[in-house]
């Protein structure tokens, strides 16, 4: 495999990449342009509210709180999800990776003797 050809085991991978760039978009596009907004109701701890309360100082009031939380619970979500793929690719394709690594040291080998 010649370094830089396109043939990367990664090629295939990157409509997937793209696909989950959009999620993370679409997530903040949501929060900035996002809909409108719904009145609803959830029970909590009283631990957890006084909890919330004690943090609600930079924020407006605790549905700005609640709010923010749950749109940096979504994204790292979204992320953890991303890494889990990732990995998997990586491993799936582990014996490749090494091969092509390897191929592009000898490259380099070359290039340094050459000089």
């Amino acid at each position: 495999m010649v370094p830089g050809n396109g043939n990367s085991v990664f090629t295939n991978q990157i409509s997937t990449k793209v696909q989950n760039r959009k999620r993370l978009d679409k997530v903040f596009l949501l929060r900035h342009f996002g809909s409108m907004k719904v009145k609803t109701s959830i029970t909590l701890l009283e631990d957890l509210l006084k909890a919330i309360d004690g943090y609600t100082g930079k924020h407006k009031n605790r549905s700005e709180f609640i709010q923010d939380a749950v749109h940096a619970f979504i994204i790292q979500s979204i992320r953890r999800q991303q890494d889990a793929r990732d990995l998997e690719i990586i491993n799936q394709h582990a014996d490749a990776l090494n091969r092509e690594a390897a191929d592009v040291i000898t490259y380099q080998k070359i290039g340094a003797r050459q000089r």
